[in-house]
């Protein structure tokens, strides 16, 4: 929603949205495969038999609240730019 907000044209926002799906399966075979690079990624979470998801729970449970701290901002902005009428200027919905 956010890339819709911010696009003049409906068709750009969707090829935006393509580019991105693309990239992000092809970032990570280049080297680009740390969760904080990749939207909403918990990164592997090690489980043992022993102790179960105690040993990388924290770091996901962490980078969830990451990933939803961005989340809330792309929606608030999403909300805030969003295009309300005719006009088509950007201009005209910042504050």
């Amino acid at each position: 929603m956010f890339i819709q907000a911010l696009s003049p044209n409906k068709y750009l926002g969707w090829g935006v949205m393509v580019l991105y799906i693309i990239a992000t399966m092809i970032l990570p075979n280049i080297g680009f495969e740390h969760p904080l690079y990749l939207y909403g990624s918990t990164g592997s979470t090690a489980l043992s038999d022993m102790n179960g998801a105690r040993l990388g729970a924290a770091a996901a449970w962490w980078l969830r609240l990451y990933w939803g701290c961005f989340a809330l901002i792309f929606a608030v902005l999403a909300h805030l730019l969003w295009r309300r009428g005719t006009a088509v200027s950007l201009k005209r919905d910042l504050p």
